[in-house]
């Protein structure tokens, strides 16, 4: 009996060291993160608003006066379901079995300013981007939730509707992707690793 409970004991330590080796493997390959150059000037330009809540990114795009669209992408469990364990945040980007794809709708200030954004400690960065650009994203983004399976389910947390997506979400595809994805899709220019939330965001150059 006694040698079961330390057998048990050293498979659960065992399973924590590959957590934290998991992790910090994440963390190393993530380096310097994102640096993310804006469009120079673009003709027509609306602003938009690049957030960083931490542990993902998000780009929050105008769709109409003082309204803005926000798009995400992560893995079912984490996202949707709130199991937001340590071993849950690994398994979701090594052993993913179901991603989401989400969106919620956010006002702005009275003062026609940045978005109203619920959660707290978010860093904001605001830039501009063509107008066509930003229409183009929208209707392709709009196009993917419409398309996912299911309907939409609403975590109470954040009030984001998420619907599956069959994209398969990983590290090596993970919810930094989606943020550069959009971001290029700007006219951004961007340089580095998608592993972690880190995005610098450095002044534009004439092109």
């Amino acid at each position: 009996m006694r040698r079961t409970r330390v057998f048990r004991e050293a498979s659960a330590a065992m399973s924590s060291l590959r957590i934290v080796v998991g992790l910090a493997l994440v963390w190393a390959a993530g380096g310097c993160g994102v640096t993310v150059e804006p469009p120079h000037d673009p003709p027509d330009a609306v602003a938009v608003y690049f957030a960083d809540f931490g542990v993902h990114s998000s780009v929050l795009l105008p769709v109409g006066e003082r309204r803005y669209v926000e798009y995400v992408w992560g893995d079912w469990g984490y996202a949707v379901e709130n199991r937001r364990m340590v071993h849950n945040a690994v398994g979701a980007l090594f052993l993913s079995s179901q991603s989401a794809f989400g969106r919620r709708y956010l006002e702005s200030h009275e003062d026609g300013g940045e978005p109203k954004i619920p959660e707290k400690n978010v860093k904001v960065v605001r830039f501009e981007a063509e107008r066509r650009r930003v229409a183009g994203i929208v209707d392709e983004l709009g196009l993917r939730f419409d398309a996912g399976e299911g309907p939409p389910v609403v975590n109470p947390r954040n009030n984001l509707a998420y619907v599956r997506d069959p994209r398969r979400y990983s590290i090596a595809d993970n919810c930094n992707d989606l943020t550069v994805h959009i971001l290029t899709a700007l006219g951004c220019r961007i340089s580095g690793s998608t592993v972690s939330s880190n995005f610098r965001f450095v002044g534009p150059r004439p092109r």
